[in-house]
């Protein structure tokens, strides 16, 4: 009888609220036949405000990872799984650390890539880190994307083999309809902002936007979920919220999770997400919105058409900077504003698209294709 085939999830399950880890927490919880899924903790920090920066805490945990790595070996995994960090140089410094050791005693490397463009990043970079992060994240046995929008880091990182696999979510609609209630008719419009609270993401866009539509008289609130990383920006943005047309209009509900955040979700009218992120692929915030029925405003940025199409489940706009974009954004805001009965269809359909594309079912089945094809070239290898 064939033994299973034994991998190696070093992956990070910390901070909660990153989608990364959302995933990284599913696939290492699903039952896969023939696979024998090991699991090592490989985060470095526990909250989204500890990230970017560094610490002695996060250090002794960098040092102490290879070896972790090479000690599953060591009990007999076959193929390692990881999600490389993105295209930055510390990220690729520390793939480097982590996988220039294991690729030479593994018998398999899968990458999972959340963060997308490390290949173009390192095209043409020198120094010694970047020579290092080339040889490890080169070559890899099956590298898997989230989207074919995004960056072919398969082509750029001359993976061996290669997939698309979308991110998936629980289908919690039971909790959201027990969360939603209806409006009053005099209501403001309802607009959502969930992520790390940084201008990439989309922040200030949005902000720029909300006060140009209250300054012409339309009734709009946003609320806020995720964390800040930069005390600078945080300061910034606090300050916005005392001027004249965004007081009281801004509620920053930090993090939120499990029922509380479903609650946020239900309540809202609108998700805005005018990303234009470098490591963005597929948001699952955009996902969690199609999941909950939210029409969604979002830029066309790296797979984000991949869930949102165009004047159906929500409007995209070109992922533009400064005053033309936040002009843009006003301007959807506006639309959707004034059309209930189409912010209904939009989220309708965004509802039925997730539905049939996003279900963690076609995630499990996809992941154990790759498997199967991996265990038999393996097994067939021995």
């Amino acid at each position: 009888m064939t033994r299973p085939l034994r991998v190696l999830a070093a992956v990070q399950l910390r901070p909660i609220e990153s989608g990364q880890v959302v995933m990284n927490r599913l696939i290492t919880s699903l039952p896969f036949n023939g696979v024998e899924l090991r699991v090592l903790d490989a985060s470095l920090c526990d909250e989204m405000s500890q990230m970017g920066g560094l610490s002695l805490r996060k250090l002794v945990r960098l040092a102490g990872l290879p070896w972790r790595v090479l000690w599953a070996r060591l009990r007999g995994a076959d193929a390692l799984y990881y999600t490389p960090s993105g295209p930055t140089r510390a990220g690729c410094i520390k793939d480097a650390l982590v996988l220039l050791p294991a690729r030479i005693v593994y018998r398999a490397t899968i990458l999972h890539v959340h963060a997308s463009g490390i290949g173009e990043f390192l095209h043409g970079r020198s120094g010694l880190w970047a020579w290092a992060a080339r040889r490890a994240l080169g070559r890899c046995t099956l590298l898997v994307r989230l989207s074919p929008s995004t960056p072919a880091d398969q082509v750029t990182l001359e993976a061996r083999s290669d997939a698309c696999i979308a991110n998936a979510l629980p289908d919690e609609s039971a909790l959201l309809s027990i969360n939603r209630s209806a409006p009053p008719d005099d209501a403001p419009l309802r607009l959502l902002f969930v992520g790390l609270h940084i201008p990439a993401k989309g922040l200030t866009t949005i902000l720029d936007a909300v006060e140009r539509l209250r300054a012409t008289g339309q009734r709009c609130e946003l609320e806020t979920l995720g964390s800040f990383n930069n005390p600078t920006y945080r300061s910034e943005v606090a300050n916005r919220l005392l001027g004249t047309h965004l007081a009281g209009a801004v509620t920053l509900s930090g993090s939120r999770f499990g029922a509380d955040k479903l609650a946020v979700f239900a309540r809202a009218d609108v998700l805005v997400f005018p990303s234009t992120f470098d490591s963005e692929t597929l948001p699952l915030v955009v996902m969690e919105a199609m999941a909950a029925g939210l029409p969604v405003i979002a830029t066309r940025w790296r797979g984000i058409p991949d869930l949102v199409e165009d004047g159906v489940t929500g409007i995209l706009l070109q992922p533009a900077s400064g005053p033309s974009l936040a002009t843009a954004v006003a301007v959807a805001i506006d639309t959707l504003a004034a059309d209930p009965q189409l912010r209904q269809r939009m989220g309708q359909a965004g509802r039925d698209r997730f539905r049939a594309g996003f279900s963690v079912a076609a995630f499990q089945a996809a992941w154990q294709a790759q498997f199967q094809r991996l265990a038999a070239s393996l097994h067939g290898a021995t």
